[in-house]
């Protein structure tokens, strides 16, 4: 069918990011991790020690899109963005997560 074609030939990308700004305390890991799971996107996310919210995200090309144009301008209810670098972007064979998770420890 179309659809698995269309699926068969979109490309896998991964990239990290950094978000800058009022982003912890903010619920921002939370949404993020429900936005990466409605997007069906892979990886992780945390708080920095230096006050960021940093993480891995891998899925389809189109999502992935999507995903960092949520992180640059959208963010929890609560957040305030300030910056947002995308660092690293690859092209991927296949995913390196089974799911999106977020960590309660600071890295």
């Amino acid at each position: 069918t179309l659809q698995t074609n269309t699926l068969a030939m979109s490309k896998l990308k991964g990239f990290g990011f950094e978000v800058f700004g009022k982003v912890q305390g903010v619920y921002f890991r939370q949404y993020t991790c429900e936005t990466a799971e409605k997007l069906g996107i892979v990886g992780w996310v945390a708080n920095s020690k230096r006050g960021t919210v940093v993480g891995i995200a891998q899925g389809q090309e189109n999502e992935i899109e999507k995903f960092k144009k949520w992180l640059k301008e959208e963010g929890s209810p609560l957040s305030k963005i300030e910056q947002t670098n995308i660092e690293k972007e690859t092209d991927l064979e296949k995913l390196e997560f089974d799911k999106f998770t977020y960590m309660a420890a600071y890295v």
